[in-house]
């Protein structure tokens, strides 16, 4: 009774002040992701990079997407947002609610745009990845602040950024919303057949304690300080209408108080040969992604592949360690049934190895796993599997409900996990005892997950976005080998968002 009195009260006061919000991360997300599953999103080019959220999707009302014509005008618009979720399942920070206030300030001019994004999470103050100033009454942080210059077949932007590129536009294996923001510059060309994207960043310098959080035994008395660096690149072709392929590496690396090596910071350079060439050391991550629609429209097909530390061949002194991978396919299959309302066949498989984005103690030590402040960069979580059936239904334009099914198995391996903590390390050759790795059904410690899910949203004019789940798991647990019962968990939850975008101001010609 007293967190429901707490619920409502916080709702009643962040009401007033709430508004809507065009960045990656927001109340909207969830809806552009139905709209690709019914195959009415593109956003960059390539349908490859996610920057914004300012498409429109026909199947639901007008007023629930920015207005594209206006945006493309000069303007300056400020635009609040404000959530509050509750579930019978405790979050982080030890409550069953939490409640986000998001913030954008944004100025368009001719071809510059600068944005800022304020966001603040009640969940800041006891979330262990949040590392800045936690002991005051709301915590948060910018999310975006940079500048922007755009042309006719490109732009430059320069400033805090978080992204997502790859096909689908919640996540990703190679550079995903999941990481806290950073800062660095990012430029795109494209034309009609092509669309390629650079994106160079020097993570924060971990003063005091942010050293222990991407680096292990770190010793400022008996190690040299590193820096740490982050480089990528995509190239995507555009098929026509009907498929994009393309191909994406990134890197991790670190050097001691030195500028950065010109070859990683080189948008032309193939990261993949000078890495296997010894020419510069890092955490090497090479990705492949695609978009297709085989022989209609009403179907399309979406993945990508991600290769960590991949070797030349098994010959080689340093091409002993095996290649550790990843993948992410969806398959979707837009109105299959002969009905009015938009509706949405989605199958998906996605797997990552045990080893997917770490590297050996060594380089752990020089802070060249695949995460920042302590967040995957790529994928959340590494270590196991999941297969999973859904159905999306849109009735009226305002709102939508999915109802899904999904088999899950997860190990114990995270992102941050070290190679020594594996009971097949052989610290004396500093090598890993296991080729191949060995396969999730064999292994002696592993969660299995079967959820039912029903999932529903409705969206009022521009004022609130509402959702609620409903999902039904059993949990196994199998822990040194020896299977346990299946545990029933059930899950309620629900999201009361409110938004303002009426605050757009045009700003004169001269």
């Amino acid at each position: 009774m007293k967190n429901a009195v707490i619920i409502i009260c916080l709702f009643l006061v962040i009401l007033p002040f709430s508004g809507e919000s065009v960045q990656l991360e927001n109340w909207r997300l969830p809806w552009y992701k139905i709209a690709q599953e019914l195959g009415e999103l593109q956003q960059s080019p390539s349908g490859m990079f996610w920057d914004d959220l300012t498409w429109v999707s026909p199947s639901f009302a007008p007023g629930l997407w920015p207005d594209t014509q206006a945006y493309k005008k000069d303007h300056w618009t400020l635009e609040p947002s404000a959530s509050l979720s509750a579930n019978n399942v405790e979050y982080v920070d030890g409550n069953n609610y939490f409640w986000t206030f998001d913030i954008l300030n944004d100025i368009k001019y001719k071809r510059f745009t600068a944005r800022q994004t304020l966001d603040v999470d009640s969940r800041y103050s006891n979330d262990p990845t949040y590392y800045w100033k936690d002991d005051r009454i709301a915590a948060g942080r910018i999310e975006e602040a940079y500048l922007q210059y755009t042309g006719k077949y490109g732009m430059f932007r320069f400033g805090r950024l978080k992204r997502n590129w790859g096909p689908f536009v919640d996540r990703s294996l190679l550079l995903s919303n999941n990481a806290h923001s950073f800062d660095a510059f990012e430029w795109q060309i494209f034309s009609s057949i092509f669309e390629f994207r650079h994106m160079f960043a020097s993570f924060v310098y971990p003063w005091n304690h942010f050293y222990s959080v991407d680096f292990d035994n770190y010793n400022p008395a008996a190690t040299p300080e590193y820096n740490r660096y982050f480089s990528a690149h995509s190239l995507n072709f555009m098929i026509g209408e009907w498929a994009t392929l393309g191909i994406t590496e990134t890197i991790i690396f670190s050097r001691r108080n030195q500028f950065p090596d010109l070859q990683y910071l080189n948008p032309f350079s193939i990261y993949t040969v000078t890495n296997t060439n010894m020419e510069g050391s890092g955490n090497l991550i090479v990705g492949l992604q695609w978009k297709v629609h085989p022989f209609t429209k009403k179907v399309s097909l979406l993945g990508q592949v991600a290769f960590d530390d991949i070797q030349v061949d098994n010959e080689g002194a340093g091409d002993q360690e095996p290649t550790h991978w990843g993948i992410d396919v969806a398959g979707h299959w837009h109105n299959p049934l002969p009905v009015r309302a938009a509706q949405a066949l989605s199958l998906e498989y996605s797997y990552g190895s045990r080893w997917l984005y770490t590297v050996a103690d060594a380089n752990a030590n020089q802070g060249e796993r695949y995460i920042y402040m302590g967040k995957s960069l790529g994928r959340p979580t590494i270590d196991g599997d999941l297969l999973g059936l859904s159905f999306t239904l849109v009735p009226e334009n305002y709102w939508a409900a999915t109802l899904g099914i999904r088999y899950e198995r997860r190990g114990l391996n995270t992102p941050k996990s070290r190679w020594s903590e594996y009971e097949g390390y052989d610290s004396t050759s500093n090598v890993l005892n296991y080729r191949p790795e060995p396969p999730l059904s064999t292994r002696d410690n592993l969660d299995r997950i079967l959820t039912l899910s029903l999932d529903a949203r409705g969206y009022f004019r521009d004022f609130a976005d509402i959702r609620l789940g409903f999902a039904n798991k059993l949990i196994q647990k199998t822990e040194k080998g020896i299977k346990g019962d299946f545990e029933y968990e059930p899950e309620v939850h629900v999201t009361i968002t409110a938004h303002y975008s009426n605050f757009f101001l045009s700003l004169p010609d001269k």
